[in-house]
């Protein structure tokens, strides 16, 4: 093996992390077509966190009993049923299965491909390859909104055009899949679905929760920036143009991998403080281009707190697996992104909540308040740990 087989499984990531995040600029489209609002737009956002989850939590070491390639193929067959779903959309129902299926599929890719790109590195370039896993996850991310906006914007049929091209590429992509060579150690014995229950042990609750809360504060704006910006800009900017709510999304993601590949230069210690500054600071100008309606302060504030999110995420599994005893090593990194990724359903559909309540400009700048606050809560608590380090927990 070696990093040309790891780039392979790393475009193959690219490509389906793409796909879930095609229909980031087409929800303005979706909203008038079908008739809904903000609310409704979070709730159908938040069936793919549900997914995401639902497939870590009873699929996440499917593959440890398939092989990689099985489960990578289903990943590729599932987001090409979920375009089909969207590209022949029928109303809210049909919306939401299509990202309940997307879910799915991201859920396969992020728990199987990540671990066949380090597999398939030679062992010395195995960190390596880890980042490599992380930029094509993050640049996949934040690419999808661009393509399907510029496909709106170029081709008819923007509810269509943009996923026939969609399952062209994950068509492709499976090829790929099948091409590639099995990275799996022989199957382990054992059912192939089964709830996982994760733990976090005593002697890490103190590290762990403030890494959490940082993550937790984290991935919340990535999943309101990418269900929420569309209605921000639209209704309160007068930006419609699907390109510029495209690449507003892609600015947050393209931080994100901007802070994970630079966490490493920054002083181990100081990496999730850092993180959940700039997270911190980037809430702030978030909300504050909201309350004064400034779309050049909220693209600044989504690339400052997408640079805080990827080195508050790098540095707090960093930290996780620095401290965690090989035994439950698993289980921790499990609940770290379980914790994630209720972030990507709770707080999206509360805004949403809250906007039909109150107005969106006014839950947008609460929401992204209480980010932001939620940021300073795991700042001030790293600080206080550093200033009170435990006597019975060895490093």
């Amino acid at each position: 093996m070696s990093l040309r087989h790891s780039g392979q499984t790393a475009f193959v990531l690219l490509v389906g992390m793409a796909s879930t995040t095609l229909p980031t600029p087409l929800y303005p489209y979706y909203q008038r077509h079908f008739g809904f609002a903000l609310l409704m737009t979070t709730v159908i956002f938040s069936a793919y966190g549900i997914g995401v989850l639902g497939t870590l939590l009873l699929a996440g070491n499917l593959s440890d009993h398939t092989g990689r390639r099985p489960v990578m193929l289903a990943a590729c067959l599932l987001g090409m049923a979920s375009a089909l779903v969207f590209m022949f959309s029928q109303g809210i129902g049909t919306l939401m299965l299509g990202r309940l299926i997307s879910g799915i599929s991201a859920g396969l890719f992020t728990a199987t491909a990540t671990t066949q790109i380090v597999e398939s590195a030679p062992p010395e370039r195995q960190s390596r390859a880890a980042l490599l896993a992380t930029l094509a996850n993050m640049v996949g991310l934040g690419i999808g909104p661009v393509i399907s906006a510029s496909t709106a914007m170029l081709l008819p049929a923007p509810g269509q055009s943009i996923f026939i091209i969609d399952v062209v590429a994950l068509a492709g992509a499976a090829v790929m899949v099948w091409k590639t060579a099995e990275t799996a150690p022989t199957p382990e014995p054992g059912p192939l679905l089964r709830i996982r229950c994760p733990y976090v042990p005593n002697y890490l609750l103190r590290p762990f929760i403030p890494a959490a809360v940082a993550g937790f504060a984290g991935f919340a704006v990535m999943g309101i920036f990418t269900s929420a910006v569309p209605n921000v800009m639209g209704q309160l900017m007068g930006i419609h143009m699907p390109l510029a709510i495209g690449t507003m999304a892609l600015l947050i993601f393209l931080g994100s991998a901007v802070g994970q590949t630079g966490q490493q230069r920054l002083p181990i210690a100081m990496r999730l403080p850092i993180g959940a500054a700039l997270l911190a600071l980037g809430m702030a100008l978030i909300g504050i281009s909201i309350g004064t309606v400034a779309p050049v302060m909220l693209a600044v504030g989504g690339v400052v707190a997408g640079i805080g999110q990827g080195i508050a995420l790098r540095a707090g599994l960093g930290e996780m697996t620095r401290l965690s005893h090989e035994v439950d090593r698993a289980s921790v990194t499990s609940m770290f992104f379980l914790i994630l990724y209720l972030a990507s359903v709770i707080p999206v559909i509360g805004l949403g909540l809250a906007a039909h309540a109150v107005g969106l400009m006014l839950a947008a700048t609460l929401f992204s308040a209480g980010i932001g606050g939620l940021a300073l809560a795991a700042l001030m608590a790293l600080f206080w740990l550093s200033a009170h380090p435990d006597p019975h927990h060895k490093r």
